[in-house]
């Protein structure tokens, strides 16, 4: 999926640069995709608070989710065999 974020398998999903100055639709915007990957971790059996994290870096704000949850939107790979 998406690059490592910290080297401890947490996956970034989003990644917006914010305004220089709080704006509150910017805030809801990122309260409603925090929501989003909260109801897939939900869905996945896992602790939405655990398991989905915001990071922020000066105006730059970064979505990750853990190991744990990306390992849910990831299929097993199967070997097979042309025959």
């Amino acid at each position: 999926m998406s690059a490592d974020t910290d080297g401890n398998g947490w996956v970034a999903m989003a990644s917006f640069d914010g305004p220089s100055e709080p704006r509150p639709e910017f805030e809801d915007m990122l309260l409603r995709e925090m929501a989003r990957w909260g109801d897939e971790a939900s869905r996945a059996g896992l602790d939405p608070v655990a398991h989905v994290r915001l990071d922020r870096d000066g105006v730059t704000a970064v979505i990750s989710i853990s190991p744990e949850l990306e390992a849910a939107f990831t299929p097993v790979q199967t070997l097979w065999r042309a025959e």
